[in-house]
């Protein structure tokens, strides 16, 4: 069974030349190959990260068994518009969708906004994704994990909020486990997210940089974040983003 990841972005730099490398899949996909149901029976067909022509792409998404969007402001409406097209070519597709942007606090998200989306991840997603997937391809229930939205047929049914993930280190980088050395040769020169800690201790109403404001502050290992920024001086990173609140 096949999965494929989309995450694209817009581009940095000169002329445009820098692509983001999709990150928040990235390290997704990074902690579910820790999970052996995940990493012997699901492979990874296709690594989103640039806007690519709906209808070619759409095409080639539908004849994967899973395809996940992470989805915020400047790619919600292309994400949106390919998750539709690829549920009408293929309704068998599960279709999953996490990031900031879906309106999850809206009881008619599925009926109303979202009817091609099976499951919504709600917070933190690795440890929600990696606990679907293995259910899913078990063919086990998996109705009951925290922190989803579940479309049943245009109803939302909310399991409440999802666990916190304590130990960050137990999720491996994407860029030391070479989830990315696929697509690196794919740009001359990349831009890449890094962080060194989760969460923020403040609750500032001006504030939308993610699902964990005003929660505790989880750090990752310095070891590991250098680590991280010396594979990017000798990868062509030439731009780095810190996504820490603070």
């Amino acid at each position: 069974m096949t999965i494929s990841f989309v995450q694209p972005n817009f581009r940095q730099g000169p002329g445009g030349i820098a692509a983001y490398l999709p990150y928040s899949v990235g390290i997704l996909w990074s902690y579910a190959l820790t999970n052996e149901t995940i990493k012997n029976n699901l492979s990874l067909d296709k690594l989103v990260y640039k806007r690519e022509p709906i209808e070619e792409l759409a095409q080639h998404l539908s004849t994967n068994d899973v395809v996940a969007f992470s989805t915020y402001v400047w790619n919600r409406n292309y994400n949106f518009k390919l998750a539709q097209r690829v549920k009408e070519l293929n309704p068998n597709v599960f279709v999953l969708f996490g990031g900031p942007e879906p309106p999850i606090t809206n009881p008619n998200i599925f009926s109303d906004i979202m009817p091609f989306c099976d499951v919504i991840i709600k917070g933190e997603g690795e440890y929600i994704f990696t606990s679907l997937i293995e259910k899913w391809l078990n063919k086990e229930n998996w109705s009951d994990i925290r922190g989803l939205l579940i479309n049943q047929n245009g109803k939302c049914k909310d399991t409440s909020a999802g666990e916190r993930i304590n130990d960050l280190d137990s999720v491996p980088s994407p860029y030391l486990s070479g989830v990315f050395d696929s697509i690196l040769p794919m740009e001359k020169e990349w831009n890449a997210v890094i962080e060194t800690n989760r969460g923020c201790p403040y609750k500032c109403t001006f504030c939308d940089w993610g699902s964990l404001t005003y929660s505790k502050v989880r750090k990752f290992n310095l070891t590991r974040v250098f680590h991280e920024i010396e594979w990017m001086s000798e990868n062509k990173i030439g731009y780095m983003d810190v996504a820490d609140a603070n």
